[in-house]
């Protein structure tokens, strides 16, 4: 008897070994704003953070377990490759944590990232929206493209440049108020009955993290995707210098007056339906794809001018299509939009700064020559002049991906 024991034990075959899974996902920078759409307009450009994930890692011990990091790109020597500290992977714990689950104990993973960082291009959101994507696919919870614009959006607080890089193209969206169920009882009163609420997941502590993070309610955010004329691209210069949009947002005013609101408001509606080029006319059938009327639809006097002061330069970018950072006009004459530049629709600061965006349609690289030439009339901090360099963009038409490599 124990013989045959023996003889069946030595038969039995092993254990089968976990197959790996491969995953790449990539998502493009962002612009956002564009003068008059502050938190509402977006644009994902082309240029992409891409993350390659392997599940488990094949290059870690047989029987040991963790998460390896590499990264390869912009400001590479301030980038933390500790899992609780690297934004992807803290982003993809905090995800997994919300649905009561953990990452797998061994993951391999490469991030490549040419987006500038700290610049005003969208790198934290596209490093936000990388990581709900890894946890997504690496747990395999199922979110779709609006799911995880609810977590991107409840993580990251403002929904412009996260929507674009996901949805892709041209973007307007917002975000909805949730309020809390007993609020919302209270505001019914006891008599009306009260829509049953979906059992959220419990929440779970993310190892290095101060708080918990619950899962955000579902439909955080609404969005559209607006019509983009093939004619226009995007001239971007980068200072060096970084920005951070906390400091950034927090020089903006608790409020403002109704005078400002609808100066932007104005703008913000003829800006979209211009920018459509044939999609929408003007008078008498004029393209509205013109640098006086983009131009002048792309003034502001929400956030530009009360960031002026913290990007040496923008002054004298705006002026180059004629118009101030307090949202005032400047001079103009036709094609030329000001100062001889044409091609020239409009300039703008991208998102939270200090990168400046230009729309254009012709003549990208005197453009580009001409933004890095208002920062470098400028002295920095160490008393030399601002350097800056210039990329020339076009819309990124599908977001969000994720890549599946079968064996």
């Amino acid at each position: 008897m124990p013989t045959d024991t023996a003889a069946s034990l030595q038969s039995a075959p092993p254990p089968a070994a976990t197959p790996a899974r491969h995953f790449t996902i990539r998502v493009p920078a962002s612009t956002a704003n564009l003068g008059p759409g502050f938190d509402v307009l977006g644009v994902a450009l082309s240029l992409e953070m891409s993350v390659d994930v392997t599940v488990p890692d094949p290059d870690a011990t047989p029987g040991t377990a963790g998460i390896t990091i590499s990264y390869d790109g912009d400001s590479a020597q301030s980038v933390p490759l500790e899992p609780s500290r690297n934004l992807v992977l803290r982003t993809a714990m905090e995800v997994a944590g919300s649905v009561g689950r953990t990452l797998p104990p061994s993951m391999r993973v490469r991030v490549r990232n040419p987006i500038p960082l700290g610049r005003g291009l969208g790198s934290s959101g596209a490093a936000v929206v990388a990581g709900i994507a890894l946890a997504n696919e690496a747990l395999e919870l199922g979110m779709d493209q609006q799911r995880v614009l609810d977590y991107a959006l409840d993580i990251e607080g403002h929904p412009d440049n996260i929507t674009a890089s996901i949805m892709g193209g041209f973007v307007a969206s917002y975000s909805r108020e949730h309020q809390p169920l007993a609020a919302a009882t209270t505001a019914a009163g006891p008599s009306q009955p009260q829509p049953q609420q979906p059992e959220s997941p419990p929440t779970a502590a993310v190892e290095g993290l101060s708080l918990p993070f619950a899962a955000p309610p579902h439909g955080a955010g609404c969005h559209v995707r607006l019509p983009l004329s093939p004619r226009v691209r995007f001239v971007v210069a980068v200072p060096d210098f970084e920005l951070a949009t906390k400091v950034a947002r927090a020089v903006l005013p608790a409020s403002y007056s109704r005078r400002d609101v609808v100066f932007n408001l104005q703008r913000l509606a003829v800006l979209t339906a211009a920018l459509s080029g044939g999609a929408a006319r003007g008078v008498g059938g004029a393209d509205l794809l013109d640098p006086l009327v983009v131009g002048e639809a792309m003034q502001d006097r929400v956030h530009q001018g009360y960031r002026q002061h913290l990007v040496p330069g923008l002054r004298e970018a705006l002026g180059l299509s004629g118009v101030s950072a307090h949202g005032g006009g400047g001079e103009g004459n036709g094609e030329s939009n000001g100062v001889g530049l044409p091609g020239l629709l409009g300039v703008t600061i991208s998102g939270a700064g200090p990168t400046v965006l230009a729309l254009a349609t012709d003549n990208f690289d005197a453009i580009g020559q001409a933004l890095v030439g208002a920062f470098a009339r400028q002295v920095g901090p160490d008393g030399r002049a601002i350097q800056a360099q210039y990329m020339v963009l076009d819309a990124h038409p599908t977001g969000l991906t994720v890549e599946v490599h079968t064996p």
